[in-house]
């Protein structure tokens, strides 16, 4: 059944005229459900790379509906006028139209390593090329959570993906933002300041 619910959201991320967040949303529901399968009670996280603050710019709060929330810059980042991810919290859509951020959360706990195999089998439904660049430790208003950079192809158009992955007791905080890759570097910044607006306390 999984299956078949993520060959719908390829079918309309395929349809679409701008890259989705629809296979995004599937894919996080392909981790969490692998994830509830696999019982553990540690995961690894190394010593933070750096560390990060809500910009003060960043007036507008998302509340997550398991646990956490999203403070952006409203005169950046606004509600999506469409609803891409079936299973996402919320989405916002940049000033220019040409990026997405979506932000889920969950009660469930699971280690990150876990939740990364689960996460690109899932995309890899609709992206085979999906390729995790990098991965680094952060601590982002307090919490330490991993930050991750990936890339593939979408309607012959190349993508990539930022986002934060937060996971402890009380449950877990995702938060990712796609563009074409032709633009990142020139919107990294608006990015980057929308995903240091997570908090998880």
């Amino acid at each position: 059944m999984l299956r078949y619910v993520l060959g719908l959201s390829a079918a309309a991320m395929l349809s679409a005229s701008v890259p989705s967040t629809a296979c995004t949303g599937c894919a996080y529901a392909f981790a969490n459900a692998a994830a509830r399968h696999i019982t553990l009670a540690t995961t690894s996280v190394l010593l933070p790379a750096g560390e990060f603050k809500k910009p003060k710019a960043s007036t507008k709060k998302y509340d997550g509906k398991a646990m956490g929330a999203l403070w952006v810059n409203p005169k950046v980042w606004l509600p999506a006028t469409e609803k891409q991810g079936e299973h996402s919290d919320f989405e916002l859509e940049h000033e220019t139209g040409n990026a997405q951020v979506i932000v889920m959360s969950s009660k469930d706990f699971y280690p990150f390593d876990l939740f990364m195999k689960g996460f690109m089998e899932g995309m890899k439904e609709v992206a085979p090329d999906i390729e995790q660049v990098s991965t680094e430790d952060r601590t982002v208003n307090g919490a330490k959570l991993k930050f991750i950079r990936l890339k593939c192809t979408m309607n012959s158009m190349p993508i990539t993906y930022f986002g934060y992955i937060y996971s402890g007791a009380r449950g877990s905080v995702q938060v990712l933002a796609t563009l074409p890759s032709e633009i990142a570097d020139e919107l990294y910044p608006d990015i980057e300041n929308a995903l240091n607006g997570l908090t998880v306390k």
